[in-house]
Order: structure tokens, then C-alpha cells, then sequence
């Protein structure tokens, strides 16, 4: 029995690196495909795959900053952008868009944060209470989930501007593009 939770664990291993891509948040294959439709289509059933993978194997970092990746791609391109042509005709179905969107990157958001937990544990409740201090304790290896746990923030932020509680978190998204600078200023 023991030996089977094992080729389960591998297994499961196995399909999070592929699904990780290179380590650097996701795989090109999304990136790659010329079919922006097709792409759109796809990626909530690979998010949801995502999300299945990491109940299994829920400290594989670079599944969870691809699946951070996912999201924020998913959130902007086939959610928040599509929400912005409803505005003239359909306010309130616009703003739903605009809060699924919301929902969307804060879920992103999540997931990048528990890559940095994972390497930094407890990081992301000090990022909030002392993010210029906080931010001094990544190396460059972390661009990655930093570059996406910003991405996801910051588009919360920028989505919905009358949640004060998010709004203040805009000091977090300086501290962390600060210190991104400071590591590699030519990183992707």
C-alpha cells in the first residue's frame, strides 16, 4: 500500500512539472498558439486541472505560480478586457464581469502568495503589515511568483477602486515592484 501512495505522489509530481511549465509560471504552449479562441476556451478547464493537481500536491511551487499565471491571464484577456465593451450597453452585466474579474485576480493573487509562504513562511501576512521590510527577504529566484502575486494584486486593486480594504494594499504592489527592480531590472 505504501509503495502505491508513492507512484501516486510521483505521478501526481510528474503531471504538476508539466503542467508548471519551465519554472517560470506557466507553460508557452498557451503562450505559443496562434489561435487566441482556442486559448480562451481551454483555460478554465486547465485552470480547474490546476487546481486539482495542487489539492494533491499542494507545496509544488511552480504549479501553484502557473496556476497564479492562469488565472491572471484568464482574468484580464477573457474576463475584465470583454467586460469593457459591455459598459455602453450593459452596466450591470459589465460590472459582474468586473467583479468575477476581481474575484478572478485575488484568486491569483492567492496562489502566488502560497509559492512565496512556501519559501518564506508567514511572508505574505508580513507583506501587509511591513512591505518595504518584508520584500528585502526575496532573492532573484523568486521573480516569478513575486512578478505574478504583483500582477494579480495590482489588478485587483485597479478593477474595482471603491474597495478600500484592497486600495490600501497599492503601497504592497510599490514595495514589491521596488524590490523586483532591485533584484534584476531586465527580468522578463
Amino acid at each position: 500500500m505504501a509503495s502505491g501512495c508513492s507512484i501516486k505522489g510521483m505521478a501526481m509530481n510528474s503531471v504538476a512539472n508539466a503542467l508548471a511549465g519551465g519554472g517560470d509560471g506557466g507553460s508557452n504552449v498557451y503562450l505559443t498558439d496562434n489561435d487566441p479562441i482556442l486559448v480562451g476556451e481551454a483555460l478554465p478547464f486547465s485552470l480547474k486541472l490546476m487546481e486539482t493537481i495542487l489539492q494533491e500536491t499542494p507545496e509544488h511551487e511552480g504549479l501553484l505560480v502557473a496556476t497564479a499565471t492562469g488565472f491572471v491571464s484568464y482574468a484580464e484577456m477573457w474576463v475584465l478586457r470583454p467586460s469593457k465593451y459591455l459598459e455602453r450597453t450593459d452596466f450591470y452585466s459589465a460590472r459582474s464581469e468586473r467583479m468575477r474579474a476581481k474575484a478572478l485576480f485575488l484568486r491569483a493573487k492567492g496562489y502566488a502568495g502560497e509559492a512565496l509562504d512556501l519559501r518564506y513562511p508567514g511572508f505574505t501576512d508580513r507583506l501587509v503589515r511591513f512591505p518595504d521590510s518584508a520584500v528585502l527577504e526575496f532573492e532573484a529566484e523568486d521573480l516569478p511568483a513575486i512578478y505574478w502575486y504583483t500582477a494579480a494584486l495590482g489588478r485587483a486593486i485597479s478593477t474595482d477602486l471603491g474597495d478600500a480594504d484592497l486600495l490600501v494594499q497599492g503601497r504592497v504592489v510599490r514595495a514589491l515592484l521596488e524590490r523586483a527592480l532591485d533584484l534584476d531590472p531586465d527580468w522578463n
